[in-house]
């Protein structure tokens, strides 16, 4: 993923960010109360295929307790922030839609109570920047998990942080169908499902060995 951190900026950009930046400060006690504070300062900034991230620290009784995270979508052709945040109705509607998404998310996780999954607070929607202010979660995408794992210590030694991984993904899959998602019954191939992975693990073959193998695993799991 190619990203861009503290790009160069237009003199509209400085003007716009200085804006948000005021306002999100201006919120912060609203969104987190009075012991969390939103940091007076400009934020970091990163440039994305499809967004511009403003990233501002949570802090409180002197100590750093997250990231505020601003979110502004952009097309392809958009290089500067103060041209998004004038976008095409296309756009508009897709942040719109990234939003309630987010909210919805955020509702389900909340009421299922399960201590293994956390979920993105999506704040509030600026309709004028098209933005959408959250909290930012930590977090790594699954392929870069194996890829770190084999090449730092390998694999075996992290074999059920790997599990643990893939279980926490089919919960999160499951809850999200479940409540989210278009209820309907489809027939559904599991040979099938199962031979589609097994062939993307091999594609990762020169990475992780001959120790991905996903009946192996989903038999560990069934039997833990």
């Amino acid at each position: 993923m190619h990203v861009i951190k503290n790009p160069s900026l237009s003199e509209k950009d400085e003007v716009l960010i200085r804006r948000i930046s005021e306002e999100i400060y201006s919120r912060g006690k609203v969104w987190f109360g009075s012991h969390i504070h939103v940091k007076n300062s400009l934020p970091e900034i990163s440039v994305f295929h499809n967004s511009f991230f403003l990233r501002s620290p949570l802090s409180g009784n002197g100590f750093r307790l997250g990231t505020l995270l601003v979110k502004i979508p952009r097309g392809p052709d958009m290089k500067y922030i103060s041209q998004a945040v004038s976008p095409e109705k296309w756009l508009i509607d897709r942040t719109m839609r990234e939003f309630e998404v987010l909210e919805e998310v955020f509702d389900v996780v909340m009421k299922l109570k399960i201590l293994a999954l956390t979920a993105i607070r999506p704040l509030f929607y600026y309709p004028q920047w098209n933005a959408i202010v959250m909290e930012e979660l930590p977090s790594r995408i699954l392929e870069e998990m194996i890829s770190d794992f084999s090449t730092r210590v390998g694999i075996g030694s992290k074999h059920q942080i790997f599990l643990e991984a893939l279980y926490r993904t089919g919960q999160w899959l499951r809850m999200y169908h479940e409540a989210l998602g278009d209820m309907r019954l489809e027939p559904f191939n599991a040979n099938e499902m199962l031979e589609d992975v097994n062939n993307m693990l091999d594609t990762k073959a020169n990475l992780v060995g001959n120790q991905l193998d996903l009946r192996t695993i989903l038999n560990e799991c069934w039997t833990a």
